[in-house]
């Protein structure tokens, strides 16, 4: 939409170039031409406008990607530290199963005959 609407305000400052050549009185292709630079002027203002409404969107993202990163960093750490602890408790858990397995050999003299 606002696409059309420019061209249409185009092609009407255009247009009235083409006007301005019958022109022959100095004071109305004068006038003739402040009007062109005010249309000019005006849709120059709406596309700044629309440019820094853009930058605002853009920042607005820019924001919220870091944002997400920060938390997905965060998350990251948080599932690391888990896993850690969970390889300390398996580990832990492992040890002490050797160590039962190793004393349910010492202890019983049939295994370790067996063994020899």
């Amino acid at each position: 939409a606002e696409v059309k609407a420019s061209m249409e305000r185009f092609e009407e400052i255009t247009k009235r170039w083409d006007s301005a050549h019958a022109l022959k009185v100095p004071q109305a292709l004068d006038d003739m031409m402040t009007n062109q630079r005010e249309l000019i002027n005006s849709m120059i203002a709406e596309k700044e406008k629309i440019i820094q409404t853009f930058q605002l969107e853009l920042k607005a993202k820019d924001d919220q990607y870091v944002k997400d990163l920060k938390k997905q960093a965060e998350d990251i750490d948080l599932i690391i530290e888990r896993m850690n602890a969970q390889i300390k408790n398996l580990q832990k858990a492992y040890r002490e199963e050797l160590t039962k397995i190793d004393q349910a050999f010492e202890s019983d003299p049939a295994v370790m005959a067996t063994l020899r």
